[in-house]
């Protein structure tokens, strides 16, 4: 039984033995309750037009709650790291941005923005989000970040410029690396996707950490939160 049930049953057992103590009810109570009932129709009614309108703001503000989630994008939800052609990704605070030039590529550039590095336990995030801007490309055109470097394989580390140690993306048992499909994982032109990376935790001491992307210029001094 649960808790409910028990606070609930002593009070029906009392109103049965105060309705049928001594048999029949005098015609008297019968009356008084039937006056009861006329009286509490009314207010069972106004109660209930005041909970309609009582309950109005609470549905606008789950609606205006619902709306203010909305700024993560699917791209970032995606299973495995791969985005979707378009939308908006949210950048975390303290992130180190550059905008550089596709390699292979006329008049394009691409914005990269590297999260700060998240440690849990004995492994590290690191999250990449890129903004194609090709000026000869479609507006609805997908560029990957494969793409953007070439037609060829990113590369993505973390650079410990004070223990003089380089981390590569950590594999899984069966040899592949746990980082986002960079292939697969594309944005329309001018909009942004992001990948994931996960790495060996660098040593607690260390509060920043340099993030090498391919052949890309370096970011400086990533902050590693923990």
């Amino acid at each position: 039984m649960s808790y409910a049930d028990e606070t609930v049953a002593p009070v029906a057992d009392q109103h049965d033995a105060r309705r049928y103590r001594g048999g029949r009810q005098p015609e008297e109570s019968t009356m008084r309750r039937a006056l009861a009932a006329l009286v509490l129709v009314p207010l069972l009614l106004s109660g209930c037009a005041r909970g309609t309108t009582s309950e109005s703001p609470a549905g606008d503000a789950s609606s205006d709650a619902g709306a203010s989630e909305e700024p993560q994008d699917d791209a970032s939800r995606a299973p495995g790291g791969s985005a979707a052609p378009s939308g908006k990704v949210t950048v975390a605070k303290g992130s180190v941005a550059q905008t550089v030039n596709a390699v292979d590529a006329t008049n394009a550039t691409v914005d990269l923005v590297v999260s700060p590095l998240q440690v849990r336990d004995k492994l590290a995030t690191l999250s990449v989000t890129f903004t194609p801007r090709y000026a000869d490309a479609a507006p609805d055109e997908s560029i990957s970040l494969y793409d953007v470097n070439g037609g060829s394989p990113v590369f993505v580390s973390l650079v410990d410029t004070v223990g003089l140690r380089r981390y590569v993306v950590v594999e899984d048992s069966a040899g592949g690396n746990l980082g986002s499909d960079e292939v697969r994982t594309s944005a329309t032109n001018g909009s942004s996707a992001q990948l994931s990376y996960t790495f060996a935790a660098p040593p607690e001491d260390l509060t920043d950490i340099d993030v090498q992307i391919s052949d890309f210029p370096p970011f400086i001094d990533v902050p590693i939160l923990r």
